[in-house]
């Protein structure tokens, strides 16, 4: 039996694009938002990719995956920037790294600290992504805690002099790389740290505008970012007391969350009143703020939705609620899937805390993606249109359960992604799509003027259907589905360019084509061959599998109803009609080319199922 490996995921599915696609640089502020030199709106969406400020000096990863492979995931994944953290260790004395941490890089072997970082920055930015550089520690290590000596932005290995200075070397060196769009100026003050206050030796707020105009007194083009006090968590000193820097445009605040900074939580109201209290008031003041670390575990699902007040999961999806709402940038922490070398950590196990798993080739949670991906975008209530759920080849209002639809509109989906896997899931990119209120329903592509879906097959054709589209905790309205017992389409291979079907020469892989640079890999059917056609809304099945799962092959799903066929207008013997195996929500028809039938480049190939006829497409016979 032909069958099409995947076709539903490469019929429906485009490439993601280019995360800082548009973006005119260098960067500044406008009131609350991050602007582009055009001042468009800029909303950083990224990671922290740690690793260079512990004792390997290097980001973690590299021993797993290539250094172009792991940036290439962050830009697919829908992030646009990538907050990289550095020690003043890791700058002053720039060792030689390990090759070990190189593993699946030997280009870089031989390289010391700074070559390696340097390596990494140009890999990010090739991707389009930004990067905003960060003084995470003092001394190489796993940063935080009141007693780890890095508490402040000096010590005594490494004093004031000491910060400014590495500030001042790091922003010349990256002077001339565009992508580097920002300076971070430390991580975490606390252990005494104060804004304000009389003591020179913990105010962090007159520090910070030391700092920040010495950075920009080498590129006054870098956004200079400063965190509040008591581990970053507190910033409701600056609008009585507020940063001046030397360039007005360029200072944005900086604020961390974690749910242990929330004991006992138990409302959303309560977390909001909270972190307006410590930071949400910049916002609604007009000035910016860009929540630079929060993270969750990815082990379950309860990390990151619950309900149970006062643990993790009920945090994070309040805290990303607030993020929605607030329309707020955001950094979360971690990017890495495995853990790097420092007090309490243990090298190369898992980062629970990681959206990528610990071979760093994709996500770890799904779950823990689409939330994330849920607030990339600027906030904005997504919109079915009018008519908007169609069948994916000819656009009409008719589907049928268990087939392939398309959804258009607008903000349906922050992230362009396709899915990657079976069973397909009921998030993906970000969006959700559910019928009849609560009926989750797979996904095949997310974008945000189009979903490729599967209609449920438990909906029933004969009683009304909508369809809402919600992304965090915005939804659109429900929009009316035009459901059928069978709606026929057979698929094109070249969309808006040919009607040439997909169609295979049965049990060869060849499509039913003229060879050439169009189609390769094809040949024309010829009299007495055996063909298979690939379709959708053909209707119910025996041995029908789950919503989302990939059809069965022992036994076969056959349709309830055995559909005719014609080639060239003549009657073609059916020998199977069902699911194609392997795949979900496509059809596969296959039938015998009869003897006598008109030869030519594009015969027509027509279906007709329970009283419905198929588009008619095209295939070549000699």
């Amino acid at each position: 039996m032909a069958k099409w490996e995947n076709m539903a995921l490469v019929t429906l599915a485009t490439a993601a694009t280019c995360a800082s696609a548009g973006i005119a640089l260098p960067l500044h502020t406008g009131g609350r938002y991050i602007v582009d030199a055009n001042n468009q709106r800029v909303k950083l969406a990224a990671v922290n990719w740690y690793g260079a400020e512990e004792e390997d000096y290097v980001v973690a990863g590299l021993e797993y995956a290539a250094l172009p492979d792991i940036a290439q995931q962050i830009r697919v994944m829908g992030f646009n920037a990538v907050r990289l953290p550095w020690s003043n260790q890791m700058y002053e004395t720039n060792p030689v790294i390990d090759p070990a941490r190189l593993a699946a890089n030997p280009s870089l072997v031989g390289l010391q600290a700074l070559g390696v970082f340097d390596a990494v920055v140009a890999a990010l930015a090739n991707e389009g992504l930004l990067v905003i550089l960060d003084n995470h520690m003092s001394n190489a290590n796993w940063c935080c805690s009141d007693t780890d000596g890095n508490g402040l932005w000096y010590n005594s290995e490494f004093p004031e002099k000491s910060w400014l200075a590495d500030w001042q070397g790091m922003a010349g060196r990256y002077l001339n790389q565009p992508a580097v769009i920002g300076a971070d100026l430390r991580n975490e003050p606390r252990s005494g740290a104060t804004w304000g206050g009389s003591d020179p030796l913990y105010d962090w707020h007159a520090a910070a505008e030391r700092g920040g105009d010495a950075v920009l007194s080498v590129n006054p083009s870098l956004l200079i970012f400063v965190e509040g006090v008591n581990y970053a968590t507190d910033l409701s000193g600056a609008l009585d007391l507020p940063v001046q820097l030397s360039v007005t445009s360029q200072l944005v605040y900086s604020s961390h969350d974690y749910s242990w900074d929330h004991a006992g939580l138990a409302s959303y109201d309560e977390l909001a009143a909270q972190l307006d209290g410590l930071w949400g008031y910049l916002l609604m003041s007009g000035l910016p703020v860009w929540v630079g670390e929060f993270g969750t575990c990815h082990t379950d699902v309860s990390c990151v939705t619950s309900s149970t007040a006062g643990t993790g999961g009920f945090w994070f999806s309040n805290f990303q609620q607030y993020l929605q709402q607030h329309d707020a940038d955001w950094s979360y922490w971690a990017l890495n899937g495995t853990e790097a070398r420092g007090d309490t950590r243990t090298l190369g196990a898992e980062e629970t805390y990681g959206i990528l798993n610990t071979s760093w080739t994709g996500s770890a949670s799904p779950d823990l993606l689409n939330a994330l991906q849920a607030v990339t975008a600027p906030t904005a209530t997504p919109a079915i249109n009018q008519g908007g759920v169609v069948n994916p080849v000819t656009y009409t209002a008719q589907v049928a359960p268990g087939s392939l639809a398309s959804v258009f509109g607008v903000n349906l989906a922050p992230v362009t992604a396709a899915a990657a896997s079976l069973p397909l899931l009921p998030e993906l990119g970000g969006g959700v799509m559910s019928m009849n209120g609560s009926l989750a329903v797979p996904l095949l592509f997310s974008s945000p003027y189009q979903m490729n879906i599967q209609i449920p097959w438990e909906v029933d054709p004969a009683s009304p259907a909508s369809l809402t589209a919600s992304v965090g905790w915005l939804a659109s309205a429900a929009q009316p589905v035009q459901l059928e017992a069978a709606a026929p389409v057979v698929f094109l291979l070249q969309p808006g360019v040919s009607n040439q079907g997909a169609v295979l020469i049965a049990n060869t892989g060849l499509v039913a084509a003229l060879a050439g640079s169009d189609f390769p890999n094809a040949r024309p059917a010829q009299p007495g061959d055996y063909i298979s056609i690939f379709c959708t809304g053909l209707g119910a099945v025996t041995n029908q599998p789950a919503t989302g799962a990939a059809s069965p092959s022992e036994p076969l799903a056959w349709t309830a109803a055995t559909p005719t066929a014609t080639i060239g207008g003549a009657g073609a013997l059916v020998t199977f009609s069902g699911l194609a195996p392997g795949a979900v929500g496509l059809y596969q028809v296959n039938v015998q080319v009869p003897a006598g039938v008109s030869s030519g480049p594009a015969v027509p190939v027509v279906l007709f199922i329970s009283g419905v006829q198929s588009n008619a497409v095209t295939i070549a016979i000699e």
